[in-house]
């Protein structure tokens, strides 16, 4: 403990010896730090917006047309199947759910695509998680509940209930408001009936056409028991569990769109960074002071002792780089949370950050090792 001690103090003195270059290394590294937390938490950010509704439905299986890889994806099919999902053994409860893209015109006239949920009751499905009102009230009369998230009031403008909006030419009264309700598409988010949305189309194209058969089982019996039962019946659909049915559609956007590469290139961006900025540094600071080391190994000193001190080093420059950095990722998202896009930094992501940052900063110490062990203690005393 005493070796360590001293080469700790060691370490520290080399370090802050010239202070003005100790700072801009460690806001070098603070940058790269910043680089990984902000896409592990806008990752995860995006892969939590892109599941939520599923989240909040109080539904243990999802029935789903073939080869859906998302909810804000759907794919119609005749409602009649509800009926089989119903007649299933060990089923609580069945309902249809059909999402549909409509036009809404906002108050300054422009046309924006609105997502609309639509469904017989909404409540036995505890669904939305956040209403100012009642989803009851959506049984009766030509209303709509509208998601007031901060996100969707920055592009409508404030929404209350008992304001009106205009629905594919259909004018309906908000009734009720709800807050994070997301898709990964960030397309705004409104709730209706069956009939308010049959209303609104206008059209028998879609009668008799469901997006989803959303499905309760009883307590008492085992949920994959009952997918099992359903995939047998409903050959023609996919019957997904709900965590499964998550994990789908958080896979399709992180692996077929483009997103995961683009945020592992950001992470290896950070990394190669913070790993020149550290290796460079450690290394001028090891030239600079080579007769010190030298002299360490001329009264004794091992190789390994030179080593420590160097890691040491490394370490300081990765824990104040993070702290510094997560501070900032800290304001940064006090900042975007006004638009529902604060970066999740789960204790996983802070976790993996941190030892990206370690990890990166301890293989920048062992570019320097080459060097001590080249010193010749004599020649360095001699000159």
């Amino acid at each position: 403990m005493k070796a360590l001690g001293a080469a700790f103090q060691v370490a520290v003195r080399l370090l802050v010896y010239d202070w003005i270059r100790f700072a801009a290394t460690i806001f070098g590294v603070s940058i790269a730090v910043v680089l990984i937390l902000l896409q592990f938490g806008f990752l995860e950010t995006l892969l939590n917006r892109a599941s939520s509704t599923i989240e909040q439905f109080d539904a243990n299986i999802w029935v789903v047309s073939h080869n859906v890889e998302s909810i804000d994806l759907p794919v119609e099919f005749s409602d009649s199947l509800v009926w089989v999902a119903r007649s299933t053994a060990g089923v609580q409860r069945a309902d249809n759910l059909t999402l549909r893209y409509l036009n809404e015109v906002r108050k300054t006239g422009q046309r924006e695509s609105v997502l609309i949920f639509a469904m017989r009751n909404f409540r036995p499905w505890r669904f939305p998680r956040f209403v100012d009102g009642s989803t009851d009230d959506l049984r009766e009369g030509r209303v709509v509940l509208v998601d007031a998230s901060p996100s969707n009031l920055m592009r409508f403008g404030k929404v209350d209930k008992g304001d009106f909006t205009v629905l594919n030419e259909t004018r309906a009264m908000v009734i009720a408001t709800s807050r994070q309700l997301f898709v990964f598409s960030a397309t705004p988010i409104a709730l209706a009936s069956e009939n308010t949305l049959q209303q609104m189309t206008g059209s028998n194209l879609y009668q008799g056409l469901t997006s989803f058969i959303v499905v309760k089982t009883d307590p008492k019996v085992d949920p994959r028991v009952v997918q099992r039962s359903l995939r047998e019946r409903l050959p023609r659909q996919d019957v997904f569990l709900k965590d499964q049915w998550i994990n789908k559609t958080r896979m399709y956007w992180l692996l077929r769109t483009g997103l995961g590469l683009n945020m592992a290139l950001n992470i290896g961006l950070g990394l190669l960074v913070g790993l020149a900025v550290v290796s460079l540094n450690l290394y001028v600071v090891t030239m600079e002071h080579f007769r010190e080391f030298g002299t360490i190994k001329a009264i004794g000193g091992r190789d390994s002792d030179i080593h420590l001190i160097i890691v040491i080093q490394g370490l300081v420059y990765g824990l104040l780089s993070f702290a510094v950095g997560w501070t900032v990722c800290r304001l940064i998202g006090v900042a975007l949370a006004r638009v529902d896009l604060a970066p999740n930094l789960s204790p996983l992501a802070v976790l993996a950050a941190l030892s990206f940052c370690l990890g990166l900063c301890f293989v920048a110490s062992l570019l320097s090792f080459r060097l001590i062990a080249g010193i010749d203690p004599i020649d360095v005393m001699r000159n």
